[in-house]
């Protein structure tokens, strides 16, 4: 999707376009209750097939791409093995039920937290 000019209302127009620049890092901040964000695009011919929400964040998601590794813990860290991402979901097989785990992102970044897995929900600790 190519834009060719985004708008907001109650948003500096320094940070409107941070709404759409693929970056997880970057947002469109306000302190207003009430705001809007949108688009012009650059032809009215696009189709869109999906318009996907990222909360402002710090980089802590699952990264297309990038290679990561989980482990649990028994007495010590296990490797469980190494996934490079292809969507922003990881899928493991042979998880211990009720394990603690951690999974490290060996591309980049260093924060680590653990967390156990129940009804296929993450709990994070």
């Amino acid at each position: 999707m190519e834009i060719k000019k985004a708008y907001g209302k109650s948003i500096h127009k320094d940070q409107v376009e941070f709404a759409f620049d693929n970056n997880q890092l970057t947002s469109a901040a306000t302190k207003e209750e009430e705001y809007w964000i949108g688009a012009t695009l650059k032809s009215d011919q696009q189709l869109i097939s999906k318009i996907e929400l990222v909360p402002k964040n710090d980089g802590n998601f699952i990264t297309v791409n990038h290679n990561y590794e989980l482990f649990y813990f028994d007495n010590k860290w296990i490797s469980i093995g190494k996934r490079i991402a292809t969507s922003r979901k990881l899928y493991y097989e042979d998880v211990p039920k009720g394990a603690v785990l951690l999974l490290r992102n060996l591309t980049e970044g260093n924060e680590e937290r653990i967390f156990t897995m129940k009804d296929s929900v993450q709990v994070w600790w």
